[in-house]
């Protein structure tokens, strides 16, 4: 999901939580001796679940044979989301793209996590008070002239993809609600089953 999702949307997942804490040990190390006590440090690599350390090394195909292999189990509904947005993915859109002309990439459009306030959120939430400091890419621009029929054509493709992709996530980060909630109806429970959040 996350590899399908980045062509199109920022996403803030456990591997930024993990360049976030790496970058925190650089700035411990660069600062004053007696400054360093200062410093906490999520445990990101705690937060993330065993089966997403291993998927690290998986290829798209394998990924997908697995997937492909379980579409009509009890998670179909959400495989075949999946599915759709790794589709969605590899359509070609002419997204424009800014070198150095932004200070910042665009703001995550989605927080990822494993658990409600765990590790990765709380990194999300010390870097996102920095977010509108700068001047931060749009999260998606297409270029055209209108009179010019090619680029009219190629930029309405773009932002029907670029749309598609964000009402597929709606609807699977729905399901995700969705069944928590029908899991822990009537419960006073704090949710810690894994969750998806619109940044």
């Amino acid at each position: 999901m996350r590899r399908s999702l980045y062509r199109w949307i920022r996403i803030y997942d456990h591997t930024d939580a993990e360049c976030y804490n790496e970058q925190l040990h650089e700035w411990m190390e660069e600062d004053e001796p007696e400054s360093r006590d200062a410093y906490e440090f999520p445990p990101v690599e705690e937060a993330i679940p065993e089966p997403i350390r291993t998927a690290k090394h998986w290829t798209y195909p394998s990924a997908r044979r697995l997937l492909r292999r379980h579409v009509n189990g009890p998670h179909s509904i959400w495989i075949q989301k999946l599915l759709t947005l790794h589709r969605l993915s590899q359509l070609k859109g002419q997204v424009m793209r800014f070198e150095g002309e932004y200070d910042d990439p665009p703001v995550p459009s989605l927080l990822l996590v494993f658990r409600e306030n765990d590790a990765i959120q709380a990194c999300f939430d010390h870097e996102s008070e920095r977010y509108n400091e700068t001047t931060n890419e749009p999260a998606c621009a297409v270029c055209f002239r209108p009179e010019v029929g090619e680029e009219f054509d190629a930029a309405l493709r773009t932002m029907a993809i670029f749309l598609r992709v964000n009402m597929e996530l709606a609807g699977l980060i729905t399901l995700f609600d969705e069944e928590w909630e029908e899991k822990h109806a009537g419960q006073r429970e704090h949710r810690t089953e894994p969750s998806l959040r619109a940044a």
